[in-house]
């Protein structure tokens, strides 16, 4: 998100200008220690998108996993309920 700022007009996120630009003119005193400093902030950033990531993929599969249980439970309850509503709804008479 440091790279990034929401835009309450249409509530998406677009570039923070501002840090862009700071990167791009170095955030050091001397041209070596405003690359190092960019190196450590990318590879800052870049690790804490795959952590990210990684927490977001976690809860898609549980979901996943908790939406295949409730198909599997529909899937054999189901032909159970039909089996056993039919033939007494058959069996009924209709007045």
């Amino acid at each position: 998100m440091f790279f990034f700022k929401d835009d309450p007009s249409n509530n998406k996120l677009v570039f923070n200008d501002e840090v862009i630009e700071q990167y791009r003119d170095g955030l050091g005193d001397t041209g070596p220690e405003s690359i190092q400093i960019f190196k450590e902030s990318v590879i800052e950033n870049y690790l804490e998108c795959n952590k990210e990531n990684a927490i977001q993929n976690y809860n898609k599969a549980t979901r996943i996993k908790i939406a295949q249980w409730f198909f599997f439970a529909g899937a054999i309850s189901i032909p159970f309920i039909v089996g056993f509503a039919l033939p007494y709804l058959w069996t009924k008479p209709l007045l």
